[in-house]
């Protein structure tokens, strides 16, 4: 087994009048096969593009950025990309271009993407929780 170590911090001089913000969290995780290194998908518009099976029965770390590049030319683009439950299609999140997201998947569940409007590149990275 292996481990990884997320880290989160959040920071900000002026989104409260009378204080900044500074927040770091860290931790640990014990993670196993199956994973991925960093990839690429194209999240397509007609239907969810699955990424995570709903047959993985562990929780799987799961790692998203939105590149803004479309997958047919790889021109910058806007389009909204949604990240959904693979059994429900119940969306999870919306990511605009450059947005990024770090969560435990829920064990049975699956993950899919689905574009707004013309396919993009969508970044990922999982881990199963060893």
């Amino acid at each position: 087994m292996a481990t990884l170590t997320p880290t989160l911090t959040l920071a900000s001089t002026d989104a409260f009048s009378n204080q900044p913000m500074s927040l770091s969290v860290t931790d640990t995780l014990t993670i196993a096969a199956p994973y991925t290194d960093i990839s690429k998908i194209a999240a397509a518009t007609s239907a969810g593009t699955e990424l995570i099976a709903a047959s993985q029965a562990v929780v799987t770390y799961v790692y998203l950025k939105h590149t803004g590049f479309l997958a047919a030319d790889g021109t910058a683009s806007t389009n909204l990309v949604t990240v959904e439950n693979a059994t429900s299609g119940e969306g999870i999140a919306t990511l605009a271009t450059g947005e990024f997201m770090f969560f435990p998947l829920k064990a049975s569940e699956g993950l899919q993407l689905i574009s707004a409007t013309a396919a993009v590149f969508v970044e990922y990275a999982y881990f199963s929780k060893g």
